[in-house]
């Protein structure tokens, strides 16, 4: 498996009487600061930060958390609110990361459950997870041609998530893995892996050559095979 930069993973959860510039000041920024010195590592922060962002063009804290974040390349993957009552919606969870969507196909979204009043979020990087560039190197890759988001979604609120997390053990890796594997199923069932055709493990294997990048250079082979 090709060499990968460490991770930094932190969970972080502000109390919501907790004043936003105090918070800002007073964790924020010298964690941020700290965080500076290791911009070579990916980097994700992640959890309920009780400061809504869908203000942020109206709230001077709410700004000023963002563009903390911002000047130091991470950015928000979730952008729906995420706690949603009959009387309001805010966006107070979130996952900040350094790494560019453009080189993982970044999916990012809420899931619909009930098991919290709060959304949970997820994040996929296709191009980036450990489990993922395992199964390239045997030439697979998800086939999405047939995926059907209705069907996938339907499955999911199918399922009893009460009983797979198990919330009442207390233990929060069983709780994790357990939701992985339901996850990893779903996609397994909607998504299936199937193998690569060469000209697709060669494209694979440059993640920046775009759709339009190869017709141009599909155009471009044309035209030189005529005037050959």
């Amino acid at each position: 498996m090709p060499k990968q930069a460490n991770l930094i993973v932190g969970c972080i959860y502000k109390h919501p009487h907790m004043d936003n510039n105090v918070f800002n000041e007073t964790y924020i920024s010298p964690l941020l600061q700290k965080l500076s010195k290791e911009a070579s590592k990916n980097i994700f922060l992640l959890g309920d930060f009780n400061i809504d962002l869908l203000k942020f063009e109206t709230c001077p804290s709410a700004c000023s958390f963002l563009d903390n974040l911002a000047s130091n390349f991470l950015l928000p993957q979730i952008l729906l609110p995420t706690r949603i009552s009959p009387h309001s919606k805010t966006l107070i969870d979130n996952i900040f990361c350094n790494i560019p969507s453009s080189l993982t196909n970044t999916i990012s979204a809420n899931l619909s459950a009930t098991f919290s009043d709060h959304l949970p979020q997820i994040l996929i990087l296709p191009n980036f997870y450990p489990s993922i560039q395992n199964k390239c190197a045997k030439n697979l890759i998800r086939d999405w041609s047939n995926f059907d988001n209705e069907g996938f979604v339907q499955d999911f609120l199918n399922i009893n998530w009460t009983n797979i997390i198990k919330p009442e053990n207390g233990n929060v890796d069983m709780s994790l893995n357990n939701f992985l594997d339901n996850i990893d199923h779903l996609l397994d069932l909607h998504a299936p892996f199937k193998k690569l055709k060469k000209n697709q493990i060669k494209f694979s294997q440059k993640p920046w050559i775009s759709q339009s990048l190869q017709n141009s250079i599909r155009i471009k082979n044309n035209i030189f095979s005529r005037l050959m």
